[in-house]
């Protein structure tokens, strides 16, 4: 009987181990209200803006990721995932009159908490246009959450942002490439390290 109490014991000690690496990032004391308001306005759960369920198809156009329900975003993004050396971002678009859209902004701490970084929550009027701007976390990496609550239902896309510091944009600016053409002689044409990224890289200028 001790045996079976002490093998129930372990069991139960195991699954709760295992339950916590399922466990998703709760939002900290200070954000639960406003976190709240948002998932109950969208229908929404913790699991449903917990980006690593909501990665997109990678083929999608800007156009795609730039629709989020009837809402059409006219500065949208060109990627889920991206890298950027913004502070904040402006979100402009049109959608259905009467929908209800939302955004918002977080991290995640050392204590695997969300943190609330920016948000807001706006009916939209009679023309139909949405305009709003959000604030990112400097020198980190955190998750865009735009949800629209329209006559078709909820759409939610996800995005995963890192900020990069402004000095390193600084720096990439003043490293110059000089491109050399096949006879390997040196071209006239010099730019600099942060010039050829905004080609080239995932990052968002």
């Amino acid at each position: 009987m001790l045996k079976q109490f002490i093998r129930s014991c372990i069991l139960f000690t195991v699954l709760m181990a295992l339950s916590s690496f399922a466990a998703y990032a709760e939002p900290i004391d200070a954000d639960k209200v406003v976190f709240g308001t948002f998932l109950n306005t969208f229908n929404l759960t913790e699991q449903n803006v917990e980006y690593v369920n909501n990665k997109l198809d990678g083929t999608m156009t800007m156009q795609e990721l730039s629709t989020v329900g009837t809402l059409k975003i006219s500065n949208g993004f060109s990627r889920q995932v991206f890298s950027t050396f913004a502070s904040d971002k402006s979100i402009v678009g049109q959608g259905q009159p009467g929908s209800v859209v939302g955004l918002m902004v977080y991290t995640v701490n050392d204590n695997k908490q969300k943190v609330i970084e920016s948000h807001a929550i706006k009916t939209l009027g009679a023309s139909g246009m949405f305009s709003e701007t959000i604030n990112y976390a400097p020198s980190r990496t955190q998750y865009l959450v735009i949800a629209v609550k329209d006559n078709n239902g909820i759409t939610r896309r996800i995005f995963e942002i890192t900020t990069k510091a402004m000095e390193t944009k600084l720096m990439l600016e003043n490293i110059e490439i000089r491109f050399v053409s096949e006879e390997k002689q040196p071209n006239t044409s010099v730019e600099s390290m942060y010039d050829w990224l905004k080609l080239k890289s995932n990052i968002e200028f």
